[in-house]
């Protein structure tokens, strides 16, 4: 399965991300309508905000789990330690040529993929910064004759480098700036061990907590959350536009991706990229040129900022085609590109043949632009690619029971439980999740709430966060990848033999089905909504699924704890996989001839099964992923006087142990 990015994070828009422009204000007294006061980094995307250091991506929103490119990294520091030499005046080459230059003639570069000027490219600079490199930026700003932040003393360098929880494996010529950073107080981990997990990408989030402290701003934290009368916490606000809403403006860079327009009418390659180009390849019968005609015609229709630049068409025994269509918005695309069979340079190249009535086509597209899903689809009316479900935009209260309840009223819950409405009837029933680290993915379970229904949704291990958004579009896999049944899944168990890390799946109709890209696809519509994430603590998710057979809708809210030291501390920790048997033996306290034993499952009861329930050793049978609570009751079994007290020997002699097991798929 190909990586699908997250419908509610956009691609970046260079210019609108970089530099300082004005953002609409969002909802619930927070600038950004993706940034919620319950997100980790909220006062510091505010204050720096405020304060100048970075600005949104459009329609109100900040894109916090968004990459920061080597140029976005570099106009914010430019802007704060380098503005005595930046000159954006003369307009010349691209946009982040003066940020850039001005970082690198302080030296700030040094020791990063972009230090060599003669590198420097369009794909290299508006590619990912990692946390190593943003950390070697960091440490040479600390060492500028006019920085806020001074280089710390070697002592609380070294104290520094014991806390940081992967610093083994932080390479040598990263160490010294990672040491500084934790030890002047700008980076403090990604996690509370102090991991600080520099292979990966620097997020938007983090840009705006490393800009306040670097320029030395202090960032008021906020309270908990305040109380209402009625014992409601908000621990997420409703939201005030629908995130995943196409954006399409003066700037835009989307553009229709021609694989949802023909909704299954073409056949379609993986996506390739050539040079500074993403490239689609698309095959079909010769009729099949009147969807490549119309999607053309719908580009140039006036919404998508292009127009008609060449147009080529040419029929003897075979047909040549060909559209050039150029980019009239406001947003970074300059790149050009031959258009087939003319001498005209485009932005966008369309072109294909029709040979013994077999349709070929290929779609150039820059980079610089997004390829999205607008809804449109060919011979269809628009369809919506917005959040789907009653709730899908509401806010979440926490009550002072500890169940979580829509601010709409209409769906409540407690922790370990989904409450699903399957067309409009209520149901209850067990909800779990289960980090599997064999396959570094989530897992949301939600079991047999009608028959043998079920709910099944898995992300890439560690990296959910209050707010984020998935919907059909991210979810759907390829018919390809599965082979031709559509039925590929008999049961939920078969999903133990795939390794992908963000799918979603419904035990439907007596089977397991996904969405799926072509005219087998039971979806209607798919939303996936984090309300709440509380890392290491609980999690609530929103589910909204439509079908095209009974039952038609699925609405659920699931509450989860995400670890098993949240529950009563076991006495023993075990990991066993489905399928799996394994013997337990209870200790031998009182000797063997004067005890008995009952085992029971206390918590988990519908994902294991226990034989043997009344001996010293029993078998504990895994049938399906999640975290199962076993309880062993073992007491002295004779009723008779102590020969010496002559006190019945069995007084005061029961006792228990708890078994907490983690089932995970194989």
């Amino acid at each position: 399965m190909k990586n699908r990015k997250r419908r509610h994070l956009p691609l970046l828009l260079a210019l609108t991300a970089a530099l300082g422009l004005a953002v609409p204000a969002g909802a619930a007294g927070g600038t950004f309508t993706d940034v919620p006061d319950s997100y980790w980094a909220y006062p510091f995307v505010e204050k720096a905000a405020d304060e100048g250091f970075v600005s949104g991506v459009g329609s109100g929103r900040f894109d916090p789990n968004g990459t920061v490119t080597y140029a976005q990294f570099a106009t914010m520091v430019a802007r704060s330690f380098r503005s005595d030499v930046l000159d954006t005046s003369s307009g010349r080459g691209d946009w982040w040529l003066p940020y850039m230059e001005a970082v690198h003639s302080g030296g700030l570069l040094e020791g990063t993929q972009v230090s060599d000027r003669q590198s420097w490219d369009s794909t290299l600079v508006n590619s990912p910064i990692s946390r190593y490199e943003m950390a070697q930026v960091m440490y040479h700003v600390m060492n500028l004759p006019g920085a806020k932040i001074k280089l710390p003393g070697s002592a609380a360098i070294t104290q520094a480098k014991q806390s940081i929880a992967d610093w083994g494996s932080i390479p040598k010529n990263y160490q010294d700036a990672v040491a500084a950073c934790y030890a002047a107080g700008l980076l403090s981990g990604v996690d509370d061990k102090g991991t600080f997990g520099g292979g990966s990408d620097m997020s938007r989030g983090q840009s705006a907590v490393v800009m306040c402290r670097l320029n030395g701003v202090e960032v008021s934290q906020p309270e908990t959350p305040p109380v209402s009368g009625d014992g409601k916490t908000l621990v997420a606000q409703p939201l005030a536009e629908d995130p995943l809403s196409p954006d399409l403006t003066p700037s835009s860079m989307k553009i229709q991706d021609l694989v949802d327009y023909c909704d299954g009418g073409l056949e379609y390659g993986d996506l390739s990229t050539s040079g500074v180009y993403q490239v689609r390849k698309f095959t079909g019968d010769g009729e099949d040129f009147s969807i490549v005609e119309a999607y053309v015609e719908e580009l140039c229709g006036g919404s998508y900022n292009l127009e008609l630049g060449e147009e080529y068409y040419k029929s003897y025994s075979d047909t040549f085609f060909s559209w050039g269509l150029n980019y009239t918005g406001t947003g970074n695309v300059k790149d050009t590109t031959g258009v087939t069979y003319t001498d005209t340079q485009c932005t966008i190249n369309i072109y294909g043949t029709i040979v013994r009535d077999r349709l070929k086509v290929s779609v150039w597209i820059p980079l610089d632009m997004e390829l999205a899903d607008l809804g449109l689809r060919y011979g269809q009316t628009t369809q919506s690619v917005s959040l789907a479900g009653p709730s899908a935009m509401t806010g979440l209260y926490k009550l002072s029971d500890g169940s979580f309840q829509t601010s709409d009223g209409r769906l409540t819950t407690r922790m370990g439980q989904a409450v699903v409405l399957r067309d409009g009837v209520s149901y209850t029933t067990e909800a779990s999740f289960l980090r599997n680290s064999r396959l570094s993915r989530d897992e949301l379970w939600v079991r047999d709430f009608y028959r043998d229904e079920t709910l099944f949704f898995c992300s890439p291990a560690s990296r959910l966060m209050t707010g984020d958004v998935y919907t059909r579009k991210d979810l759907v896999q390829e018919m390809g990848t599965i082979g031709s049944d559509p039925n590929f899944f008999r049961s939920a168990d078969d999903f133990d033999n795939y390794t992908w890390t963000l799918f979603f799946g419904a035990g439907h109709n007596g089977e397991f089905i996904t969405p799926l890209i072509t005219q087998l696809n039971q979806f209607e519509n798919l939303t996936v909504r984090m309300m709440y994430w509380d890392e290491g603590v609980e999690a609530v998710y929103y589910i909204y699924a439509a079908f095209d057979s009974s039952p038609y809708t699925l609405e659920a809210l699931c509450a989860v704890g995400l670890s098993a030291g949240s529950a009563p501390q076991a006495d023993e920790t075990l990991t066993m996989y489905t399928g799996q048997s394994l013997n337990l033996t209870c200790p031998t306290e009182f000797g063997a001839n004067y005890e008995l034993f009952t085992w029971e499952i206390v918590e988990g009861g519908a994902l294991a099964e226990v034989s043997g329930a009344t001996s010293k050793t029993c078998t504990l049978t895994a049938n399906r992923a999640g975290t199962v609570r076993l309880r062993v009751t073992y007491q002295y079994g004779v009723d008779e006087p102590d020969v010496l007290t002559g006190i019945p020997r069995n007084v005061d002699k029961s006792r228990t142990r708890d078994y907490l097991i983690t089932i995970e798929s194989r």
